[in-house]
């Protein structure tokens, strides 16, 4: 349902834990008597959070941001400094558009909240998406890709050499001794 599962006031053994609803509690009487500063506890849906946390990274709304800077990659690489600036402008204000904010936490973990940070900072979050997109891109062209398990891949010859997975045992090696043609490959037997 999205919430996350750290969050959740009933611990293991029934125990309810009331240390996050006193922190929400207190921060809205400050609210509420205008004492507050901008912090929040919980975070919104499209909100981006900086940090490298496990609950940073996955929050939905970082997650949709990493989306948005996928689809804007092919116009991103190979554009000037000026255009890419563009594009990661135009990034920042869909998730304004969106009524999402860009969030980092201040204070320590047990008092403090997310503050929302000014839009050169949200703009320099998307820039860092993307070069850790353009990272992961040039990783990925350096390695060969991986042979695929379990299928048969169709050699020049037009044979067709099975692969199998390495939990598969083999009983019977009789159905081996013969390869198989791939369709519309001539039907000549093999020498």
């Amino acid at each position: 349902y999205g919430i996350n599962t750290d969050d959740n006031p009933v611990k293991p053994g029934g125990i309810i834990d009331t240390t996050f609803y006193n922190k929400w509690l207190e921060a809205q009487k400050q609210y509420e008597e205008g004492n507050s500063s901008q912090a929040t506890l919980v975070p919104r849906r499209f909100d981006v959070l900086f940090g490298k946390s496990k609950r940073s990274v996955q929050h939905p709304g970082t997650m949709r941001c990493q989306l948005l800077v996928e689809m804007h990659w092919k116009d991103y690489e190979g554009k000037s400094r000026f255009e890419r600036g563009l594009i990661a402008e135009k990034i920042v204000n869909i998730v304004h558009e969106s009524e999402g904010r860009f969030l980092k936490w201040e204070g320590n973990s047990t008092s403090g909240g997310w503050t929302e940070v000014d839009d050169m900072a949200a703009h320099q979050k998307v820039t860092h998406f993307f070069r850790t997109m353009r990272a992961r891109e040039q990783k990925n062209e350096k390695q060969p890709p991986a042979p695929k398990r379990g299928i048969g891949n169709a050699n020049e010859s037009g044979t067709i050499d099975l692969i199998l997975p390495l939990a598969t045992e083999v009983t019977d090696t009789s159905v081996f001794t013969k390869r198989m043609r791939a369709p519309g490959m001539d039907e000549s037997p093999e020498t």
